[in-house]
């Protein structure tokens, strides 16, 4: 068996310790990226489920300035097309002639990135806040989520 050899007689090819040493700065790379590329993830799905509640209220204001009711408005058709379906489940929890209140509820997955934001909520007053551990909708300080 004969092995190549370049000009100068040395081997060509990597060895096995170069190959593992670049292997392991490789999974020490990832280890430092990966939380931050799930922050970013979450952060975003997190702003799509924001956009689509605030258009969902400007769809329910453009019916209230029509009919002086929110009521009758065709909630299926609020709820089609909207860009955090896979991340958020959105819904109106409230809705009567005068008050709507709307949450975005975290599915699961992303529940598991996103542990301080896991529901945001939007009501007719254009407040915005999150569901506290009690169920109870929370509007004093929103800005770590909004």
């Amino acid at each position: 068996m004969t092995i190549k050899t370049n000009i100068e007689g040395f081997n060509k090819g990597f060895t096995l310790l170069e190959v593992l040493f670049c292997l392991s700065i490789m999974a020490i790379l990832l280890l430092i990226a990966l939380p931050n590329y799930s922050s970013y993830s979450a952060k975003t799905a997190r702003a799509a489920a924001k956009l689509d509640l605030l258009n969902i209220a400007s769809k329910l204001e453009t019916y209230f300035l029509e009919h002086h009711t929110y009521k009758g408005v065709n909630t299926a058709d609020l709820i089609k097309s909207l860009h955090s379906y896979p991340y958020f489940h959105l819904a109106i929890k409230s809705l009567s002639q005068n008050t709507y209140t709307l949450i975005a509820h975290a599915n699961p997955k992303q529940q598991s990135l996103d542990k301080a934001c896991p529901t945001l909520v939007l009501n007719h007053l254009g407040q915005k806040g999150v569901l506290d551990n009690l169920g109870h909708y929370n509007y004093s300080d929103p800005s770590a989520c909004w």
